[in-house]
């Protein structure tokens, strides 16, 4: 389908090119005749050169424009978005999928950037968890922000970039270097519950490849005996309708209505399911939460509208909007909202918002009602007095130097399930975030909560991500209710 663009985008575009080209076009005699529209755009173009010329400080006309076009675009709805250059292609290269680098994830630990995981060109050249990196192409980086270091390791793959290294158990840095490359970033996570009798398919993003990732999952799901799947789509923010529509199509058997589009004009069209899905029978479930919005809500409600599967958790975001995306002359872009979506059932799940056009319709309350609702994992709320103290660095700091020193010293567990955090470890971390004088106040149950938190980020340093995955879920308690329900 090929949205309008009439008065909504035609007006927002006009309006940026008007304000970053206001002082060029002004300076030139160059007219713009739009009736009332032209008026507003000259009204702009006089008011940014007087500030230019005039203000008392030296003024970047730019970082104005991109001001401007924000709270334009914020006014509009909640949804349509103005994205600066650097914001864009940061989401560009999350939903591609894939970015050029040497394949590291880092954490700054007292300044300097420690190595947590590594693959493609880092693990070619046999850099590992532990690493601390001193220089890049020379550069010392000690005490950088991490986004310039970021800036530094990424670039053209093929091109060489050399590193400075130091590892415990080496008594000189070493320097090595390795070819920047392409490398994925995955979309979905995948495991099994349950002695392999149930599996587990969680979806964090719908980005470029999110249909080819879930149906090779789905595929090898296929193969197995298994008694149903979950399908996980807590925390997914969204990503592209595309994506999120064939997701759905996977299930469905041929002919069921998946979404409904609605443009401004009021014409409707409707999206269906074609026949051959990865995973079109067997049991289903789908986790939800607050967080659930855009693509996975329209996932979630063709799954249940169409009985195909069951909804677990908590009332949805309600995201019922739908933006499209152009790509502005200097690389920043417009995310306009140009039509609503509807369930199968041709319900609106949009949330409550004060548009510009008042006679703009919404859902009472928005998001999505699951058939089973789980209990909020209230936590962090009922112990929000935990934020005072920095319990989140200080574990990925600590667990970094616990997991570095085991590693050494050759007393890391042998597998992620015998991995735990000894009470002087525990204590170790109380004392550090500063929790060392309440530690007779605290009960069991948070610092428990609290073990088991530093116990599986310390998994996920000695070991991988998706032993990391398969842990946290060991003490998920939605995932817990599921394999429950179906082991009755």
């Amino acid at each position: 389908m090929k949205p309008s663009y009439r008065w909504p985008f035609l007006l927002s575009v006009a309006l940026a090119v008007g304000l970053a080209l206001g002082l060029w076009l002004g300076d030139r005699g160059v007219t713009l005749d739009f009736s009332s529209r032209g008026i507003a755009l000259k009204k702009w173009r006089e008011v940014l050169r007087t500030i230019d010329q005039e203000y008392v400080d030296p003024i970047d006309v730019d970082s104005l424009v991109d001001v401007a076009l924000s709270d334009v675009m914020g006014r509009l709805d909640p949804h349509s978005v103005y994205l600066p250059r650097e914001e864009a292609k940061a989401l560009e290269e999350e939903l591609s999928g894939s970015y050029e680098g040497i394949g590291i994830e880092y954490r700054m630990i007292r300044d300097t950037m420690a190595i947590v995981s590594v693959r493609g060109p880092a693990s070619r050249v046999r850099l590992r968890p532990g690493d601390r990196i001193l220089s890049v192409d020379g550069k010392t980086i000690v005490q950088w922000p991490s986004d310039s270091i970021t800036r530094l390791l990424k670039g053209k793959a093929g091109t060489p970039v050399a590193l400075t290294y130091v590892r415990r158990g080496l008594s000189q840095p070493k320097k090595v270097v390795l070819k920047r490359a392409s490398i994925s970033i995955p979309s979905i996570e995948v495991t099994r519950l349950d002695s392999g009798r149930i599996g587990y398919l969680r979806i964090l993003r719908f980005g470029e490849h999110t249909t080819e990732e879930v149906e090779k999952a789905l595929t090898l799901f296929s193969k197995r005996n298994l008694h149903g799947l979950v399908l996980d789509l807590r925390g997914n923010g969204g990503g592209f309708l595309w994506a999120g529509e064939q997701v759905a199509d996977a299930f469905l058997s041929a002919g069921k209505t998946i979404v409904i589009t609605v443009n401004r004009q009021g014409e409707k069209y409707r999206t269906l399911s074609t026949a051959g899905g990865a995973y079109e029978k067997g049991k289903l479930i789908v986790l939800v939460d607050a967080e659930t919005a855009s693509a996975a809500e329209i996932v979630t409600a063709a799954l249940q509208e169409n009985r195909r599967a069951v909804v677990w958790g908590q009332r949805t975001y309600g995201k019922g909007l739908v933006q499209d995306e152009r790509v502005l002359s200097d690389g920043s872009r417009l995310r306009l909202t140009t039509s609503r979506y509807l369930t199968p059932r041709g319900h609106s799940i949009q949330r409550p918002y004060k548009p510009m056009d008042p006679a703009t319709t919404s859902s009472p309350s928005g998001g999505i009602i699951p058939d089973v609702a789980l209990p909020l994992d209230t936590f962090w709320v009922q112990n929000r007095w935990l934020a005072a103290f920095p319990v989140l660095e200080t574990m990925e700091s600590l667990v970094f130097v616990w997991a570095d020193t085991d590693r050494a010293t050759e007393n890391s567990p042998s597998t992620a399930s015998t991995a735990t955090i000894s009470d002087d470890r525990l204590w170790q971390f109380l004392e550090t975030v500063g929790l060392g004088a309440y530690i007779d106040r605290l009960d069991e149950s948070v610092t428990e909560r609290l073990r088991e938190e530093l116990r599986c980020l310390y998994v996920r340093q000695l070991f991988h991500h998706q032993a990391y995955v398969e842990e946290t879920l060991r003490s998920d308690a939605a995932i817990q209710s599921v394999v429950a329900h179906w082991a009755k």
